[in-house]
Parts: C-alpha cells; sequence; structure tokens
C-alpha cells in the first residue's frame, strides 16, 4: 500500500502551486527552521527512549515532519519512518523534509488515518509549522482515507507510533487494532474528551478499548493540556 508514497529529489527545486503560495525547496527549509519547542521535550524524550536503530517508527498526523525527522535519525539507515499526513501542503512540506533531514528509508502516504477506508473532508488551516502562511484558509477538500491496519500490512518491526489527529485519535486507534495485537508497539497519542464526545462516543469507553487490547495507560504530565483538555497518553503493551 505504501507504493504511492510521495519522494522529492533533493536539489531538483521542484515547486508545487497551493492557491496562490508557492512552495519550494527554500520555503521548505524556511518552514523547517521552527522553535526548539515544536517538539515538546518529554515527547522527545519518549521518542529516544523507545527507538533503535533499525527500528520502525510510525508518524500518524505527522504535520511537516519535525518528530518523523527525529525518528528518522533515531532509527537510522537500517530503520523505516512512515509519515502519515493527509493536509495537502502540509504533506508536500512533510516529503520535503524526510528527503533532505531523514537518513534511512521513509514512505509519506497522503491520506488520512481513520477507521474506515474511503474518503473524508478535510478543512484546511491557515498556518504551517514555523509560521509560514498556508495562503488558504477554511476550505474544505477531499482526502483518501485509511485504515492503518490496512496501510502498514506489511510492515514488520512496528516499534513506536505516536498520533495526533485532531481530536479523532480513537478512531485512528480503532482502525489499527490488528497492528497493536500483533506487533505490539508503544503508542504516544493525544486523548481529546471534548473531541470523543462531539463524535458520538464516550471517552471511558475509549480508554477501555485501549485497555481491553492490553495496554497500560499512562499520562504524561509534562506536557501542557490543550484548549480542549487534550491530554498526552503513552500507552504501553503489557
Amino acid at each position: 500500500m505504501l507504493g504511492e508514497s510521495v519522494r522529492l529529489a533533493e536539489g531538483k527545486g521542484q515547486r508545487m502551486s497551493m492557491g496562490t503560495v508557492e512552495y519550494g525547496a527554500a520555503d521548505a527549509t524556511v518552514a523547517y527552521q521552527a522553535p526548539a519547542a515544536v517538539i515538546a521535550p518529554e515527547i522527545a524524550a519518549m521518542l529516544r527512549g523507545h527507538l533503535r536503530p533499525g527500528d520502525t517508527f510510525v508518524d500518524v498526523g505527522a504535520r511537516t515532519g519535525h518528530h518523523a525527522v527525529l525518528g528518522a535519525r533515531l532509527t537510522g539507515a537500517s530503520g523505516h519512518v512512515i509519515a502519515v499526513e493527509p493536509e495537502p501542503r502540509r504533506h508536500w512540506l512533510l516529503a520535503a523534509h524526510l528527503e533532505r533531514h531523514a537518513p534511512g528509508t521513509y514512505a509519506a502516504p497522503a491520506v488520512a488515518a481513520l477507521d474506515r477506508n474511503g474518503a473524508v473532508g478535510l478543512r484546511l488551516g491557515g498556518r504551517l509549522d514555523g509560521g509560514l502562511d498556508g495562503g488558504l484558509d477554511g476550505g474544505l477538500v477531499r482526502v483518501p482515507a485509511m485504515r492503518l491496519d490496512d496501510l502498514l500490512a506489511g510492515v514488520p518491526g512496528i516499534t513506536l507510533v505516536r498520533i495526533d489527529a485532531a481530536g479523532a485519535e480513537h478512531r485512528v486507534m480503532r482502525g489499527m487494532e490488528r497492528v497493536i495485537r500483533f506487533q505490539r508497539p508503544a503508542v504516544i497519542t493525544e486523548f481529546a474528551p471534548a473531541s470523543i464526545v462531539a463524535g458520538g462516543a464516550d471517552p471511558d469507553e475509549v480508554l477501555g478499548r485501549y485497555r481491553a487490547l492490553d495496554l497500560d495507560i499512562h499520562r504524561v504530565d509534562g506536557v501542557p493540556p490543550g484548549p480542549g483538555g487534550e491530554r498526552t497518553l503513552l500507552l504501553l503493551p503489557r
């Protein structure tokens, strides 16, 4: 399934037009030079604690690639990084950053990881990581959606999965239960009770489903809550 991933050849100066804004090699470099606070120290420590050379790291909601690049450096030339990002402009920058800064083998599928396959509507944000003006505010695009169980079929050695999916993290988890049961990765995920309730689910039932997958739930205390009460959780296989 990963054969459709996008890779950019370094030095070719490819440009992609998105509305009134063009992103080229220089733009990608500017966007990547964001403050170190883009990755919370607690999250960076967890990546360093769980990833070793040769491992496979899956980053869901990779945005423009800060976590994915760190993961690629930790897993090394023998490792693999699969960075999933559905938003078209962020995806292009993600692929450019991985090409420039990430050793080893990577894939950057432009899909929304969810609990079903098909297509979903995605609202475009106004700004990208690093403060780069995206130029398109509030528009809707249709993007492909896929369960990680299908996207990652045949991918071995998945050690760590990070999920930041704008309140849909529990749906991403539902779509990767086979991966969790058979590969037993650790999972760093956002937990957003308000978004879960808005989507018609119960936060306690979501946590119960995680426990039913034989995952121990740990709250990452050093990461401040988001505006909707979101917390970062570390789910560890028993």
